[in-house]
């Protein structure tokens, strides 16, 4: 359960809907990057739209031992993020809900249902809730930071920017216009974490990343997530329910 609550702070998410998974058709344009290309590398975020994912399959890996798991991830408009846990043979061992008020971990294996706010994700892994989908290849960042020039070098846009006093650094392929990798910097308290970004599919009218991979810098956990199964625009029902015999615990 620790390794999975671990991955699931640290990642996930993309798709489309009939269409399937294609390889990204990317068109090269070298150019330098203004305010209004950035804008349009957000218009291409995943969290712009519900989402569906069916079937991801995540490695956890920590120094000679790793870990095999598939998830189900799904997001409805405008804050409900739901992520089920399921062992490769098929049992569900944890399923999370995040909203912008409350964070629910239903422990199917220990009988046990956390709640509390979404700031506990911070408190216990140093992660703010509102950066969730930059784990995912967004780019997220303050208003006033999508105004002013900003250059491609060798192909190669770096963004920094601060969100709730957490530093981030972007690196952003200009001629896919996606971010390929995304550093949240640590400082006294929390650890630094890079993950990157791959595998890149064209998914309706968006490019999104096919394999995540992230590490922290203060530990030799790795996690990689590679997306199987995938739609957007999902209409259906985000389906978080917890038995009401499990023992409540509050997260603080």
């Amino acid at each position: 359960m620790q390794k999975a609550a671990l991955g699931l702070i640290l990642l996930w998410i993309f798709f489309q809907g009939c269409s399937g998974l294609k390889k990204a058709n990317i068109s090269r344009k070298d150019k330098d990057y203004t305010d209004e290309s950035l804008s349009s590398i957000i218009v291409n975020n995943i969290s712009n739209h519900s989402f569906y994912i069916q079937k991801a399959d995540i490695t956890i890996s920590e120094n000679n031992s790793s870990t095999r798991f598939f998830a189900i991830i799904k997001y409805k408009k405008p804050d409900s993020l739901m992520i089920s846990f399921r062992a490769r043979i098929g049992y569900e061992a944890a399923r999370m809900l995040l909203t912008k008020d409350t964070l629910i971990i239903s422990d199917r294996i220990n009988k046990k249902v956390m709640i509390g706010k979404p700031e506990a994700i911070k408190n216990k892994y140093g992660i703010e809730s509102e950066l969730i989908f930059a784990m995912f290849g967004d780019i997220i960042i303050e208003d006033k930071d999508r105004f002013g020039k900003s250059n491609c070098n060798n192909g190669i846009l770096k963004k920094e920017t601060w969100i709730r006093g957490r530093q981030l650094s972007y690196y952003i392929d200009c001629n896919k216009s996606k971010v390929i990798s995304t550093s949240f910097l640590g400082d006294k308290v929390t650890d630094s974490v890079v993950i990157n970004f791959s595998g890149f599919f064209n998914l309706g009218s968006i490019i999104i990343p096919g394999i995540i991979e992230a590490r922290s810098n203060l530990s030799n956990i790795r996690i990689t997530m590679k997306i199987e199964k995938a739609e957007i625009y999902y209409k259906g029902d985000i389906g978080f329910r917890s038995p009401t015999n499990y023992k409540v615990v509050l997260l603080k």
